[in-house]
């Protein structure tokens, strides 16, 4: 069984505390001499003050009686004395108002360098020569196709508000600092309202990967929000990407929209958004 450990600074620390109680003892003992001392030569200016030159304290006379003394040192030393009143200052804090400012809407502009293309309802070429011309950089950098059938004009359900645009990750993601690039956004019926459970497909990669997500996966950006990863870090993708919208039998319910990622971390964040006509 192990003993009991010693502590080696045992006796050092109660030498330390006996030395301090003694310092703490002296300095009492030398308050209380000074306090007594000051109080006795107190009593004494205040005596010396009142008492005729001559006349023992102690003597009463016809003039002063022993009462009298008495009276005199009771009211010097406890009775305090009535003078003219000065008017004191008293520094009143004042009163915060709050003032209503507005408050701040952020407003995030969308900027495109897109060239006017068909939208939705129109009779368009071929979607493969529509997608040559896009692919080739005659059509802009961000444009709209509409698929058809045999020269049929398809009418989706949803479209997309706009035009994509970009912003830095960082909005979304502090700190990210280039590391990451992708495509977001929400799916909105009519009236604003979120519509989740849909399918949203990118592809066009090089090497014809299609990557697929969910709208309500990614309430970051509202209850119908998603988002799709292209690449990490931010790097150049050979485009343009397209994205589109299904519905749960994974029909497609949009058009294709094309893009061009951005190799510029400050645009690493495509946004499209889908609406329900």
């Amino acid at each position: 069984m192990a003993g009991p450990r010693y502590d080696p600074d045992l006796l050092n620390r109660r030498a330390a505390w006996r030395a301090k109680q003694r310092r703490v003892r002296v300095r009492r003992f030398f308050s209380f001499v000074f306090s007594f001392v000051a109080i006795g030569l107190l009593i004494w200016v205040i005596v010396r003050s009142y008492a005729k030159p001559g006349v023992p304290f102690a003597t009463p006379t016809v003039q002063q009686t022993q009462f009298e003394v008495y009276k005199t040192l009771y009211d010097a030393l406890f009775v305090t004395p009535t003078g003219t009143a000065t008017p004191s200052f008293t520094p009143t804090a004042p009163t915060a108002t709050m003032t209503p400012l507005p408050s701040a809407t952020a407003t995030m502009t969308l900027t495109s360098t897109a060239t006017p293309t068909p939208r939705i309802g129109t009779r368009t070429p071929n979607a493969a020569t529509k997608e040559a011309e896009i692919r080739s950089g005659t059509a802009g950098s961000h444009s709209v196709m509409t698929e058809d059938s045999g020269g049929a004009v398809v009418d989706y359900d949803f479209k997309v508000l706009g035009q994509p645009g970009a912003i830095n990750a960082n909005v979304i993601y502090p700190n990210s600092n280039c590391s990451w690039m992708g495509v977001a956004g929400i799916a909105t019926d009519s009236r604003g309202e979120p519509m989740t459970g849909y399918y949203v497909r990118v592809g066009g990669f090089a090497d014809g990967e299609e990557r697929e997500t969910m709208t309500g996966l990614f309430e970051i950006y509202g209850p119908s929000g998603y988002e799709i990863t292209l690449a990490r870090p931010v790097q150049a993708i050979e485009g343009p990407l397209w994205i589109q919208l299904f519905d749960e039998r994974r029909d497609p319910v949009s058009e294709k929209t094309y893009f061009e990622p951005s190799e510029r971390c400050e645009r690493s964040l495509i946004l499209i958004n889908f609406q329900k006509d």
